[in-house]
């Protein structure tokens, strides 16, 4: 996404990650990334989390890009 804007990053990442699995109702987990530019990428797999029930999502970058 390195060549798209924050806005157009936000709609190209919408939907992209859904949970599969179970047993993750009132988790609280920690969210890794290599690095956050705009950071649509960690809201948008944060936001899955927390659809399919995890109570608390953290998140850890390696880098982020200023």
């Amino acid at each position: 996404q390195a060549s798209r804007d924050e806005a157009a990053r936000e709609r190209n990442i919408a939907g992209a990650f859904v949970w599969e699995g179970t047993g993750i109702d009132g988790a609280e987990l920690w969210l890794v990334d290599d690095v956050v530019t705009t950071g649509a990428t960690v809201r948008a797999a944060a936001a899955a989390l927390r659809a399919a029930g995890v109570r608390d999502v953290e998140t850890l970058a390696v880098a982020r890009v200023l």
